[in-house]
């Protein structure tokens, strides 16, 4: 069990809600979250990081999402992405992860959408992702 997990558990003894770090935790780069209530997962970025100097050959470095694809095969829903800005370090994993994924709705900025979709085409992945407008309430999943 992780250390947050076990705090949670004691604070909020009723919350299920539970976020697990895919990428970018102890780091700037790679960012990727998942937070989940019940059987819903909602997704908080999708971004590379970059290798060190000790990773020689390497270009990029993705998140790994075994543990999301687990849920997913377990019977948890993807219910949408949220993507927070559009720096590659946030947005640049999706030409990577996206085809591996079940099919389920992002949303960002109108510019971070720009560069998200840029991205991904840029990758042979034709994926819309729906333009959120500042203090504009949206509604992800069921609850």
């Amino acid at each position: 069990m992780l250390q947050g997990e076990l705090q949670s558990k004691r604070r909020y003894p009723g919350v299920k809600l539970k976020i697990t770090p895919l990428g970018g935790m102890g780091k700037v780069t790679q960012n990727m979250f998942m937070y989940e209530y019940e059987k819903e997962i909602l997704i908080i970025d999708c971004g590379i990081g970059f290798p060190d100097s000790y990773m020689p050959g390497v270009d990029i470095l993705i998140p790994d999402i075994s543990y999301l694809l687990k849920k997913i095969e377990a019977g948890s829903t993807v219910v949408g992405m949220i993507l927070t800005h559009g720096h590659d370090d946030h947005i640049g994993a999706l030409p990577y992860l996206m085809p591996t994924l079940p099919d389920f709705p992002i949303y960002g900025s109108s510019l971070t959408a720009g560069f998200a979709e840029q991205r991904m085409k840029g990758g042979k992945v034709d994926k819309v992702v729906n333009v959120v407008k500042d203090n504009t309430d949206i509604k992800i999943g069921s609850h």
